[in-house]
């Protein structure tokens, strides 16, 4: 039997492809309010039929005046015709009263029961007026009520959709927060110390400011060249030999491109300057450390540097590529 996913694992689904790229912010919004637009067409639809079932009772109530005006007029034509009928009977009852006085009390006994029914008619018509216009307020109050409870709605809607937008917020920074703290963090074996436009063809003379790959010269040597080790290696430059060193991120790829013949191999590097080490971010200096030994062969800006990373040196300071341990 297969399996058809809730709105919220929909949700989910959409949520991932939206941070993996593949759902842009103005899909993954129009699919989290499809529900939502359904639903409102739905009360749009139920408030057409109201409508329309308003406009059939007013026509209802229009028919129901129109018979009653006719009502009202047979009522009327009656009464004009049991007038003229107690007018002939009483000038028939003045010409036999001598003679009928027996048919005066009888034709005043119709004359009386003929009136009495005049006042119940009309006291039915004056009822079936006042029922109307009852009816006219209460579906008046009815639709007063109906645009209420839709604009409550809509209000509730509006605010549901605020609601969901700040969770969904959270919940992407809370997976963002997640996927940071869950990274694991490399062992750093390898600092590549770096002079741009120094003399010599071994150094680069690309800025690396940002992430991206670049062109490295390795040692002519190439003795160290294979502790270029990916995710283990951070790389440092500087613009001249009595400048310090600026850090610059994780080498996370390295690729051959001219081997070592004699006169050093060639390599293409790629950078990561989002990389953070011990709280240094790429394009931060590391300046001479106070206490740091000084002079000629010290090497001062290269302590400097291994102090604030907290690495000590395997190598000899004097070479670019070194072998390093943490502290």
């Amino acid at each position: 039997m297969t399996h058809l996913p809730t709105n919220a694992e929909l949700m989910s689904i959409y949520a991932h492809r939206h941070v993996r790229g593949e759902m842009s912010a103005e899909e993954l919004w129009k699919v989290s309010v499809r529900e939502l637009r359904i639903y409102i067409h739905s009360l749009k639809e139920d408030k057409r039929n109201c409508i329309r079932d308003v406009a059939s009772i007013r026509d209802e109530i229009v028919e129901l005046q129109a018979q009653q005006r006719i009502e009202r007029d047979d009522y009327q034509n009656k009464l004009d015709t049991q007038v003229e009928n107690i007018t002939r009977l009483q000038t028939e009852v003045d010409t036999w009263m001598r003679c009928h006085k027996s048919l005066q009390e009888k034709t005043e006994k119709e004359h009386q029961d003929l009136i009495d029914d005049i006042e119940e008619w009309r006291g039915a018509a004056a009822a079936r007026a006042i029922q109307m216009d009852n009816m006219e307020e209460i579906m008046l109050s009815e639709r007063n009520k109906y645009n209420a409870e839709v604009e409550a709605l809509m209000m509730r809607i509006d605010a549901q959709k605020d609601e969901d937008f700040m969770k969904e917020d959270a919940n992407l920074k809370t997976e963002r927060d997640t996927k940071i703290s869950e990274t694991p963090i490399p062992e750093i074996s390898t600092l590549i110390f770096n002079n741009k436009y120094g003399y010599g063809k071994h150094y680069s003379d690309q800025s690396r400011e940002e992430s991206g790959e670049f062109i490295y010269m390795g040692q002519k040597k190439g003795r160290n060249d294979p502790y270029i080790t990916p995710n283990q290696t951070l790389y440092l430059d500087r613009s001249r030999n009595d400048m310090p060193y600026v850090y610059r991120g994780l080498i996370t790829h390295k690729e051959t491109i001219t081997p070592n013949t004699g006169s050093g191999a060639t390599y293409k590097l790629s950078l990561d300057t989002t990389y953070v080490y011990n709280g240094i971010h790429s394009g931060q200096t590391l300046p001479l450390v106070e206490g740091v030994p000084r002079g000629r062969g010290k090497y001062c800006m290269k302590r400097s540097c291994l102090s604030h990373l907290q690495l000590e040196a395997k190598d000899s300071l004097c070479i670019g590529i070194l072998r390093v341990k943490s502290i």
